[in-house]
């Protein structure tokens, strides 16, 4: 039972969903792969999404208090599952998921390469760690092993798909004092039935420096503009540490999946900007992990809720929730007879209201400033032209 609830737990870190979606990658820290006197002063870690891709750029500044060593570090990718989409258990050079990883130590481009090493758990279903690195060698599994693994219950923990993780590792050459590292990458963003989209995010990594952990540590999420997010983890619970930088609000929510009911975490509706948590003396015991709830307007996710037929009730509701994704596409089958006059009014307005348009009309009023993410903006001119071609066709298919 016990290895049960803690692998149960695991899967809701990784993000897997047990009705149906498809995890590519999740982003990590650099990590020194065996001990050091090098600690970590200061991390700007900067995530961007751009469509389905999760662009990272990682600034650290590390302090060597000794003479110029080269440290041996490195960055664990854990293999995408990607059974569902391939029918078949594939092994790569490097993960398929995961792009144009660069390393820059001290305005030198490093190279790279790639290992592929087991996936082990200690008695407490953990990661083991170190166990991949011996006699200063990564233990480098064949592909042949790799294939193997992949039917190996053990090594899966018990159905996982991790077998193996993709351990890509250089060698930093770090002169005496201050020593400024930029890391980027970028990774194909997750998604399931229940999550528009999600990715993962290690974050205890910076404690494996030898001031376990990072002395100022920056966080920025940019998700783009109009959009909605959770960050569900509990080293982020509070809104303590978190601003705004543009427009938007932030309030606290129950995530609907991935972490247990009780817990609540900061929810960010962005009108444009990004959200920035900032904390001294960073010491994280778990990893970051941000979704969006699927309130997407489809009569699949509709049925899923439990609904017996397709209302205007039911989209004026997710609505209010969060900024959504109008696509008539989702919408086209509905029956436009069995909403009222002032739902389909609320429909064709969320264009403008999610750019902030001040309404006159004393209902569109009150129902916008009712929701969780309208910020007014008595600047913003209701115009057509400034609408991506997507928009245009939602209010066009709400006129009528």
């Amino acid at each position: 039972m016990k290895k049960a609830f803690v692998l149960f737990l695991l899967a809701l870190f990784f993000g897997f969903d047990a009705i149906e979606g498809m995890l590519y990658a999740q982003g990590n820290q650099l990590i020194p792969i065996a001990q050091t006197d090098i600690s970590l002063k200061k991390e700007l870690l900067t995530i961007v999404r751009e469509g389905r891709l999760i662009k990272v750029t990682a600034d650290y500044e590390f302090f060597n208090p000794s003479k110029p060593k080269d440290q041996i570090v490195c960055f664990e990718a854990a293999v995408p599952d990607m059974r569902d989409y391939y029918h078949v258990d594939q092994v790569f050079p490097e993960n398929p998921c995961l792009h144009n990883f660069k390393v820059v130590v001290n305005d030198e481009n490093v190279p790279y390469e790639v290992a592929h090493v087991r996936y082990l758990m200690d008695e407490n279903y953990r990661r083991s760690k170190g166990e991949y690195f011996v006699n200063g060698k990564f233990l480098d599994m064949t592909y042949k092993q790799c294939e193997e693994a992949f039917n190996d219950d053990e090594l899966t923990a018990g159905g996982m798909d991790f077998p193996f993780y993709y351990v890509y590792y250089f060698n930093a050459r770090f002169k005496e004092g201050k020593n400024v590292v930029r890391h980027t990458y970028e990774f194909d963003l997750s998604y399931s039935i229940e999550e528009e989209f999600y990715f993962g995010y290690g974050l205890t990594g910076v404690n494996r420096w030898a001031n376990c952990g990072a002395d100022d540590f920056t966080l920025e999420l940019d998700m783009g503009e109009r959009e909605t997010f959770l960050v569900c983890s509990r080293f982020f619970d509070e809104a303590n540490g978190w601003e705004i930088k543009g427009k938007g609000k932030m309030v606290l929510e129950q995530p609907h999946t991935g972490y247990v009911a009780d817990t609540v975490s900061p929810q960010f509706h962005i009108q444009e900007g990004s959200a920035v948590f900032h904390k001294k003396g960073f010491r994280p015991q778990e990893g970051l992990y941000v979704q969006k709830r699927r309130w997407e307007m489809s009569e699949y996710v509709y049925e899923v809720q439990g609904r017996e037929s397709f209302e205007g009730d039911f989209l004026v509701h997710i609505a209010g929730e969060q900024y959504c994704n109008l696509d008539v596409n989702s919408v086209g089958h509905v029956s436009k007879e069995k909403f009222t006059v002032e739902q389909k009014r609320i429909l064709k307005n969320l264009p403008f209201a999610y750019r902030g348009y001040v309404f006159k009309d004393k209902g569109l009023r009150e129902f916008f400033e009712s929701t969780k993410w309208y910020i007014p903006d008595p600047y913003y001119k209701s115009d057509m032209t400034n609408l991506s071609q997507k928009e245009k066709e939602w209010v066009q298919f709400w006129s009528k």
